[in-house]
């Protein structure tokens, strides 16, 4: 068992601060960057592109002594380095540069501009934990892989992301991978991958962020590392702290509304020792701990997490590439539910939960480059392991006995997976792989406040996840592409096993769930890259099977919901993505996606049928425009527009379309030391972001902050 110790309930609106034993660790990390900002400094070196400082494929510090190449390298694709340029699969990748010349806080903003890329309308910065999720290419929430270095970033009990875990200024680069990756990932990744690979160990650096601005937003970020021998490491701490805004509109506030506001934490350690060119072991960890209230003042919800994650690496020059990786992971969310009153005048308590969880999980991988057919052949397998339980106490539902509920279960996935890469002619590149998953939910059981208590009867399933994707070159600058595929994302505790109220009305889990399957996928595509150009453009479309959605079980007055394997959905569209650089200094990155993402069959209701799935724009226009002049002035806008969609599958809360510009400056002093001011929103535009039920919830007004960084 993973859990085991006492809980202390936390009371809403209660201060609380970090523990004593957690403050000393930060305060022991703040003097070791101190005793490193005092030694002589070096310059840094710059990373070879080849260089993946994800977990699941570190190179030797050796290797990151090589020159940068000018070909970018992605690692997620295929799950081995490889040009971008020439992968058969649609990638977008956002480096460092771009995240420090992006008027975001968060990671998730950042992504607001990429193509086929879906996100709530509120920023996860304001939002509720439970909410925070990202969809590709129209799917929906919870049907995307994060990863953090190689590792699973998705929550492990529910499928929610933690942006505000992911450390925003140390990030190396973002890679996004669109279209099903269950043939390589497993669950999640029906939709896609998104990998965000954090900066590498280097020599001797200390850097420094940090930020003031709107709504009393203080952002520090710190970073040190340094080498010995052949062994780096590094430490970094974030803080993040913001008053927020009032995210309930003007004609629906009530006394009780208040601003949003979040608070967090994020202390991370890292290293990596060379046993030689050919094996390397690399390790990190964090402690990540964040208060949040999300409008009222009995709205309190808090996280603390601890992970860590290992990797040795091994190659030879006949055998091959061989890594094994381990990970872990120990969460405690607590949530407060609260009852408003019809004008919003009074809140009233209505339950508590605590909801601890863990994961163990391990991957293993080799890979190996033939001369026949130049091919190239990857294998591995992966396993999971997930438990955690949700203690819920009721204070003040009607028609519901107050008192304790604890409900609780595990899951076990494993996964076996493999690729081959062929070059049947120059021109041709043909990337098969399949995955075979096998997974498990047991130790189901619930007992309630009157004395009842339930085993909920174990599951298990199999499938398989095939993927055929081709590239030809027409030219050396034109290239066609397309694949086909099947993909599937299994439940999770989440909806097998933990219920929560809104209002009176409960939304009841369902452990006889199965999984989602998206039984047919594909897309056909083109890639031009000639001189200052790149124009990527590709059209997909995907049917999806037995998804999960809430289902009436009581009708009004004692409406009552339960999840279930009802719906069948479709989604299709087109991606477009330019950048183009002129005169060396001005580049300009637009993209366009049209979505046309449908409910196809809802038997519980047919009326749904035909309806546009939630909180998905038919028409999504985005654009960057930077211009780069180091010794003078670096300025970049940003501008999204999101056509009329829907909060709801019922097409009863409608919102309107909008369009957001941001805008960034920043100019280098003395080599080291850059001064940075950024706005988002600048037009104070006001609109809907989102809605529970008839209330609405608006997206962010004008912020501005500003900032300094220095680095060495």
């Amino acid at each position: 068992m993973f859990f085991q110790c006492s809980r202390r309930r936390h009371q809403p609106g209660a201060v609380d601060l970090p523990s004593r034993g957690v403050s000393s660790f930060f305060l022991a990390s703040m003097i070791l960057f101190s005793l490193m900002g005092t030694t002589s400094p070096a310059q840094t070196e710059q990373l070879p592109a080849s260089t993946d400082t994800s977990v699941d494929d570190r190179p030797s510090p050796a290797a990151a002594e090589e020159q940068r190449p000018a070909e970018e390298i992605v690692v997620t694709a295929a799950r081995r380095r490889r040009l971008r340029s020439e992968v058969p699969v649609s990638v977008t990748v956002i480096d460092r540069a771009d995240l420090e010349q992006t008027a975001v806080l968060s990671l998730d903003d950042a992504l607001r501009t990429v193509a086929g890329v879906g996100l709530p309308g509120r920023s996860s910065l304001v939002s509720h934990p439970t909410s925070q999720s990202i969809s590709l290419r129209g799917l929906g929430q919870t049907r995307a892989l994060v990863l953090l270095d190689g590792i699973p970033l998705n929550d492990g009990f529910g499928g929610w992301i933690n942006w505000s875990k992911i450390p925003l200024r140390n990030i190396d680069r973002v890679e996004i991978v669109r279209g099903g990756g269950s043939s390589l990932y497993g669950t999640y990744a029906m939709g896609g991958v998104i990998n965000v690979v954090t900066r590498p160990t280097e020599n001797r650096a200390v850097q420094l962020d940090a930020s003031y601005g709107s709504q009393q937003t203080t952002r520090v970020d710190l970073y040190g590392s340094e080498r010995f021998g052949d062994t780096t490491v590094a430490l970094q701490y974030g803080y993040f702290d913001t008053g927020g805004y009032k995210v309930v509109p003007n004609g629906e506030r009530g006394s009780i509304d208040r601003k949003a506001d979040s608070r967090n934490h994020n202390l991370g350690f890292s290293a990596s020792h060379a046993f030689s060119p050919e094996v390397d072991l690399s390790f990190r960890s964090s402690l990540f701990r964040e208060r949040r209230n999300t409008g009222t003042p009995l709205a309190d919800n808090r996280r603390d997490v601890m992970d860590f994650a290992a990797r040795l690496r091994a190659e030879h020059e006949t055998a091959g590439e061989f890594q094994v990786s381990l990970f872990g992971e120990l969460q405690d969310f607590d949530n407060f539910n609260s009852r408003v009153a019809p004008d919003r005048e009074s809140e009233t308590l209505a339950l508590t939960q605590d909801v601890p969880s863990g994961q163990v999980g391990a991957n293993t991988q080799w890979s190996r480059g033939f001369e026949f057919w130049a091919a190239h052949l990857l294998a591995g397998f992966d396993f999971r392991h997930i438990e955690g339980k949700n203690d819920e106490t009721i204070i003040n539902i009607v028609g519901v006995t107050p008192g304790d509920v604890e409900t609780k279960g595990k899951q076990q996935a494993l996964g076996a997976f493999a690729e081959l890469e062929l070059h049947p002619w120059p021109a041709l590149e043909v990337l098969s792989s399949v995955r075979v998953d096998y997974w498990r939910n047991f130790d189901g059981r619930r007992s309630d406040q009157v004395g009842n208590r339930t085993n909920f009867s174990d599951k298990s399933e199999l499938e398989i996840s095939p993927r055929l994707s081709l590239r030809y070159a027409l030219h050396e600058s034109v290239a066609l592409r397309g694949a086909v595929y099947r993909a599937f994302r299994a439940p999770n505790l989440n909806e097998l096993y933990r219920g929560f109220f809104a209002g009176n009305t409960p939304f009841n889990p369902n452990p006889g769930l199965g999984p989602e399957i998206l039984e047919i996928g594909g897309e056909l595509g083109f890639d031009v890259v000639r001189g200052p150009l790149s124009l990527r453009a590709t059209g997909f479309w995907n049917e999806l099977e037995d998804t999960i959605a809430f289902v009436t079980v009581t009708p009004f007055p004692n409406l009552s919901f339960r999840r279930d394997n009802v719906a069948e959905t479709r989604s299709r569209g087109v991606e477009v993505e330019m950048e183009l650089e002129l005169f060396d200094a001005l580049t300009l990155m637009p993209s366009y996606t049209y979505l046309d993402s449908t409910i196809e069959r809802f038997d519980p209701d047919p009326s749904r049928e035909g309806n546009q799935l939630p909180n998905v724009p038919e028409h999504t226009f985005a654009f960057s425009v930077r211009y780069d002049h180091p010794r003078w002035l670096t300025i970049s806008l940003r501008g999204r527009y999101l056509s009329r969609r829907y909060a709801d599958d019922r097409h009863t809360e409608r919102l309107e379309s909008h369009f957001v510009l941001d805008v960034s400056a920043s100019r280098t002093f003395f080599e080291n030391w850059e001064v940075y001011v950024q706005a988002s929103n600048i037009f104070d535009k006001t609109y809907r972001a989102g809605a529970t039920g008839r209330l609405g919830a608006l997206g962010a007004p004008a912020q501005v902050w500003g900032g300094i960084r220095y680095a060495w």
